[in-house]
């Protein structure tokens, strides 16, 4: 078996133009990790500032090649791993590493691909949909039929944050910028809306106090 993989390659700390494609070493799985073929991956914020040396990965993670999500099929699995079998269609998040041919990580951080997804609709999937739904429903305890604020309607995280929602929930969003609005409202917009936009926030003065204003009224569903 071929131990090496091709992967992206942080040359130096940059531009986009610091970013190489290395032959490296395949990752080494143990007998409660998955093996995972990459086939898409995703680019995220802090890839970027991982390339600008401004976001190290946490120890056991290469500093050289970024990557926080993928979409793949599994290729190998350790000794003690009973939930997947090889050539399954899988995706997850892990803390660096995924802009390369394989991944590995646990058996439990992994889950299955939806047959309606294809592999680079699966690779955007992991890090705003699992955070969005970790955030509503396991931290905030979100319950069908109570009403969120989503701020920043019109990133990536409130997206999919705002597909988690009850037919007949009420929904109050904010958003700072005004040509964002018609754009923000679209998905979503067969459950009642309010969409409010407010001054970006400030530390002292009148905006901030214009702005806490807004995230008060727009919490009222009424």
């Amino acid at each position: 078996m071929n131990n090496t993989m091709q992967a992206v390659w942080i040359s130096t700390y940059g531009g986009p133009e610091v970013l190489e494609i290395r032959t490296v070493g395949k990752p080494l799985l143990n007998d409660e990790q998955v093996l995972v073929r990459v086939r898409a991956s995703s680019l995220n914020r802090a890839d970027l500032l991982q390339r600008q040396g401004k976001y190290p990965p946490p120890p056991g993670f290469p500093a050289e090649i970024p990557g926080m999500e993928f979409a793949g099929e599994v290729a190998e699995i350790g000794s003690s791993v009973r939930r997947w079998k090889s050539g399954q269609r899988v995706f997850g998040l892990i803390a660096g590493g995924a802009h390369a041919e394989y991944v590995v990580t646990n058996e439990h951080l992994l889950a299955e691909i939806p047959p309606n997804l294809d592999w680079a609709q699966a690779g955007a999937v992991p890090e705003v949909f699992i955070t969005a739904h970790d955030a509503l429903w396991i931290q905030a305890d979100l319950r069908p039929s109570e009403t969120v604020l989503i701020h920043a309607v019109g990133s990536g995280y409130s997206l999919p944050a705002r597909s988690r929602r009850s037919p007949t929930e009420h929904r109050a969003r904010l958003t700072k910028s005004n040509n964002r609005n018609p754009w923000a409202s679209k998905p979503g917009s067969s459950c009642a809306t309010t969409l409010m936009t407010c001054p970006p926030p400030q530390k002292n003065g009148p905006t901030a106090k214009a702005s806490m204003s807004c995230l008060i009224s727009s919490a009222d569903p009424t």
